[in-house]
């Protein structure tokens, strides 16, 4: 985490660390640790951290993470991404949290996947779960993190209430066949996966919706070399 928090400081000046940690930042007390740590490990570099949302997160969990001055808590569907076993497997385990998170003006972001939809589908098998959520919550603030395809573009940018999504650079600059056309290039691989080239989203398709001037730039730490050996245009 220092040496993530030390190459991040040399490009921004503020961040959102998000909580998929071992084990995971649930407690007011595990995320202001964890943004000490990393603020002391490269200072000058304003951390801001998500709190992880689970199964028994509560409306007095979520009051008293805000009151500590936690601005987000991340939506992690079970087994979707990285460290997230153990996660939410209907979001209403959270009813009462989200609507905590919505009176005190707490972020939600969503890693909006579906773990059960073939792996190219779970972006858009996860939306309306999204819309779900938007349409019981109007007033909550709502991020769908590192959208992937046109399909997520569009339900973000024609939401009602405070809607926005991130973009990771990944998403707009590769596709699926960058990452297993002709050689595999394991470099390239990113989660949310690369989308066929039809349902990625360009800079058009981020531009054509005025009603959602929101989009975030998103870094991952898929963006970091590989330390493992594999080499680019692996068979």
């Amino acid at each position: 985490m220092t040496s993530y928090a030390r190459a991040h400081a040399s490009s921004f000046g503020r961040i959102l660390a998000m909580p998929n940690t071992t084990p995971p930042l649930v407690t007011a007390r595990e995320v202001l640790e964890y943004r000490r740590r990393a603020e002391d490990a490269a200072p000058g570099l304003e951390v801001l951290t998500a709190f992880r949302l689970m199964p028994g997160t509560t409306e007095a969990d979520v009051r008293a993470l805000a009151a500590a001055g936690v601005p987000a808590g991340k939506y992690y569907p079970d087994g979707a991404t990285t460290n997230s076993a153990g996660g939410l497997t209907d979001w209403r385990q959270i009813e009462g949290a989200l609507s905590a998170m919505e009176d005190t003006g707490t972020v939600l972001c969503v890693h909006g996947e579906d773990p059960s939809a073939p792996v190219l589908d779970r972006e858009e098998a996860f939306l309306p779960v999204f819309r779900e959520i938007r349409r019981a919550f109007p007033g909550l603030k709502m991020v769908l993190e590192h959208v992937s395809s046109a399909a997520a573009v569009r339900t973000v940018a024609e939401s009602d209430g405070p809607t926005a999504a991130t973009v990771t650079v990944q998403h707009l600059l590769f596709t699926l066949d960058d990452l297993i056309g002709g050689l595999l290039n394991p470099h390239l691989r990113c989660q949310l996966l690369e989308s066929l080239p039809v349902r990625t989203p360009g800079q058009q398709e981020l531009n054509d919706y005025p009603p959602c001037p929101l989009h975030f730039f998103r870094a991952g730490e898929n963006l970091n070399p590989f330390q493992n050996g594999i080499g680019t245009g692996s068979r």
